[in-house]
């Protein structure tokens, strides 16, 4: 089945296949699931860092929030609690997460480096947080 998962490119502050549904049964280790649906927003302010224009680099401010839910394909039957390792338990209800933090963004001759530093404001207990996130990339 193909399902969505989410990275730092939707939200940041969370680890690739760091958010969403989740299976929490007693045999497994709470593997990340994906889902059938998700959203994803991004707010971001970039400003001058007051650094000669010929070092190319910005700051910016941002906050991201998203959520990643819904399985259609659910296995389970009578749980005889988290012991039980038949016993399939997975939370895939919508649960927004948000993260917020600044970034440094740098045009490299190599292409626009960019490094963010992030907190997250609203996660679960099983969520997976990533603090720092490197991206390089390329123009056309």
């Amino acid at each position: 089945t193909d399902r969505f998962f989410l990275s730092s490119r939707q939200v940041r502050g969370f680890s690739s296949r760091g958010i969403g549904p989740r299976d929490t049964s007693a045999s497994t280790s709470n593997d990340v699931l994906g889902g059938n649906r998700y959203v994803a927003a991004r707010l971001e302010a970039e400003f001058p860092l007051g650094l000669p224009s010929e070092y190319g680099m910005i700051g910016s401010l941002f906050v991201d929030a998203g959520s990643l839910w819904s399985l259609d394909d659910r296995m389970g039957g009578q749980c005889d609690g988290m012991q039980d390792p038949d016993c399939e338990l997975v939370d895939d209800s919508f649960d927004l997460r948000s993260a917020a933090g600044f970034g440094l963004l740098w045009d490299t001759p190599i292409g626009p480096l960019r490094m963010d530093f992030s907190r997250p404001l609203n996660k679960n207990e099983l969520d997976e947080i990533n603090t720092f996130d490197i991206t390089i990339s390329t123009r056309f």
